[in-house]
């Protein structure tokens, strides 16, 4: 998850760099293991993804 597509594969957004209409929402946006269950973090990426996709 950044600005730079050569450092990241999805942008801001949630939209892949090079790939327009393409969302990824869930822990792939992660750049590590967050080493707990991460179910909250990824209700919480997808949440804000999808707010700014509607």
């Amino acid at each position: 998850l950044g600005r730079d597509p050569r450092k990241s594969v999805v942008g801001p957004d949630f939209q892949v760099h090079d790939a327009r209409g393409v969302y990824v929402m869930d822990s792939a946006v992660f750049p590590t293991n967050i080493g707990v269950n991460p179910q909250h973090s990824i209700m919480g990426v997808a949440m804000q993804a999808a707010r700014r996709l509607v």
